[in-house]
């Protein structure tokens, strides 16, 4: 019996483990946006586009046009906002990390279950969300947190930590302990108006994920890097999750493929 349950536990491991990451991914990048594919051994940046599969140690830039919505499996979003730099230092469930070197995100992150933890961390200070709608606004003098409409952030920095509820904000400078709550200012009410757009946008790549998680991530950062690195013609640029298409370098569907070349031997 226990050899029969012990064969049983090691059949589902590498399901187990595969579900304890995050499918983290490009699906909206408009503007000048670079990604650089450390963990590909690549040290030159590309131009992003929709669709690419991000890994730990990748790290997407925007210009001062730019603007790029990231995704957690379809679940949270994250959207960086122009003249921005954030590395992707873990997808881990437990423990999700993104560092925001420099620049602007605005971020909506569902509930997270008791065991899952997702931090934002800037030169100053940490930012742990556990469920909400909130900013992050990392300066070269301090770094800014505020939380929107709904649930809570705890800022802690090696000084101390606060937390921050609804409609609250709060500033770090080097080396000091986080600000107490105050309302939020217009450093993150000017983004009120863009919040309903945002979230129109996030449920959008909710609907849309089923279909972009069926695609393999090795084969499509494999595609997008001989496609800029010139093996292979530049396709057409193309939007997969928010209007519903495929990568541009997605592989061609195998079913009409194959039903193509069945065709042409076919021909006499």
């Amino acid at each position: 019996m226990l050899t029969i349950i012990g064969a049983l536990l090691a059949t589902l491991a590498p399901f187990a483990s595969a579900d304890a990451d995050w499918d983290a991914r490009i699906v909206g990048a408009t503007g000048t946006v670079s990604v650089l594919l450390a963990s590909e051994g690549v040290s030159k940046p590309y131009p992003a586009q929709d669709g690419l599969p991000l890994s730990p140690g990748d790290n997407v830039t925007t210009g001062n046009d730019g603007r790029v919505l990231l995704t957690l499996s379809g679940e949270h979003s994250i959207t960086l906002l122009p003249d921005s730099s954030i590395t992707i230092s873990s997808v881990t469930k437990s423990q999700t990390l993104f560092d925001l070197a420099r620049g602007r995100l605005l971020a909506f992150i569902s509930p997270l279950s008791s065991d899952q933890k997702l931090s934002v961390e800037t030169p100053q200070a940490v930012a742990a969300v556990r469920g909400t709608e909130f900013g992050v606004d990392a300066g070269a003098s301090q770094a800014s947190v505020g939380v929107f409409d709904a649930g809570h952030v705890e800022v802690f920095s090696p000084s101390g930590r606060v937390l921050i509820g609804p409609d609250q904000e709060t500033s770090v400078a080097p080396g000091k302990t986080p600000l107490p709550p105050r309302a939020l200012t217009r450093r993150f009410l000017r983004y009120r108006p863009f919040l309903k757009a945002l979230r129109r946008q996030w449920r959008q790549v909710r609907r849309s994920w089923p279909r972009m998680a069926r695609l393999n991530r090795r084969v499509l950062r494999r595609r997008f890097m001989a496609m800029r690195q010139g093996r292979r013609p530049a396709p057409r640029w193309r939007r997969p999750l928010l209007h519903g298409r495929r990568p541009a370098f997605a592989p061609a569907r195998e079913g009409r493929r194959s039903e193509r070349g069945r065709r042409r031997r076919e021909r006499p």
